[in-house]
């Protein structure tokens, strides 16, 4: 009798041995296994979880339990998370001991994991796996259109990206549909779109969108716009002509428009000769001034200049009254 009891003590102590033993060979590092969740009881499951340990809905989970004693599939399906990120395995009337579970978990913009839950012993009917996916996409990148002010013909790059790392294929474009790995530059002030693309092993393609650099106008300095009279709200008559306007520190090329009541009059500064209109008799003359250079924001001046009527010379008039009686 005592010897009966002896074998069967150490029987379960060979058993629980054993146990331990192929607890060991489990790498414990790669995944986590809990109770089974709130959501799903007395059951084998997996929880599908992202970076941040949020839950992932959706998430696809082909999995197979297989048995090794008898080398067979004990059960093999597909199936998908809940708004938990859990999804089922197997029922507690399913469990058997030595059970091994593998699964490969996707879902779009995140990377597939097949890894996590690779021949894993099922060590008791209410075990949870839980795997993190990680995103596919390549958040990580900053793509910042230029903006500064035209700089005397310097070509400017119209975007800088960072963010990128070794490997990464980086091609802009600037109408979305040729692309090229040389970052576009432009010279001109204007608005310019812009787009980016980078492709990551492994990640979705990163694209940046429309961006909209900028290369600003400057404002034109030095010149000086002087009309007849010198600004004064009115001139005598002097009987002469007059340009309506002068001018200084025009550069060669520079485009000119002078409108007065109406009428413009434009020309090429030092390529054409110049067409400022000519002022002479009493008038009330309305005007405005541009100067236009690539570039650069237009000057613009405008104002009034009234020519006034004089006295004739040598000409007097007196009255002369008469009584009648």
């Amino acid at each position: 009798m005592k010897i009966n009891e002896r074998m069967k003590k150490r029987r379960i102590i060979a058993s629980f041995m054993a146990f331990l033993m192929i607890l060991n060979l489990i790498p414990i590092s790669t995944i986590e296994v809990n109770a089974a969740t709130n959501t799903v009881t007395d059951a084998v499951t997996i929880t599908v979880v992202d970076e941040e340990d949020n839950p992932v809905e959706g998430a696809q989970v082909e999995y197979n339990v297989t048995n090794p004693a008898t080398n067979s599939i004990k059960k093999e399906a597909t199936a998908y998370t809940n708004a938990d990120g859990v999804v089922q395995v197997l029922a507690s009337g399913e469990y058997e001991t030595g059970l091994k579970l593998s699964a490969t978990i996707s879902k779009d913009n995140y990377l597939s994991d097949s890894t996590t839950v690779k021949d894993q012993i099922i060590a008791s009917e209410t075990d949870n796996y839980e795997v993190t996916l990680k995103s596919s996409e390549i958040k990580e990148i900053s793509c910042i259109a230029f903006e500064g002010d035209y700089s005397s013909g310097k070509s400017q790059k119209l975007v800088t990206v960072t963010g990128t790392k070794d490997g990464d294929v980086i091609t802009y474009s600037t109408d979305n549909i040729s692309w090229s790995t040389d970052v576009p530059e432009e010279t001109n002030a204007g608005e310019y779109p812009v787009y980016v693309r980078v492709e990551r092993t492994g990640y979705s393609t990163y694209e940046s969108g429309k961006l909209t650099a900028r290369i600003n106008k400057l404002q034109i300095t030095g010149v000086t716009i002087t009309p007849y009279g010198n600004g004064a709200l009115s001139v005598a008559y002097d009987k002469q002509s007059h340009k309506l306007v002068s001018f200084e520190g025009l550069t060669t090329g520079d485009s000119v428009t002078v409108t007065i009541n109406g009428t413009d009059y434009t020309y090429k500064y030092g390529k054409e000769q110049d067409n400022i209109p000519l002022i002479e008799n009493v008038s009330v003359n309305n005007y405005e001034v541009k100067v236009e250079r690539a570039n650069y924001e237009t000057l613009i001046k405008n104002g009034t200049i009234n020519i006034t009527a004089i006295d004739i010379e040598g000409l007097s008039a007196s009255l002369k009254t008469r009584a009648y009686i």
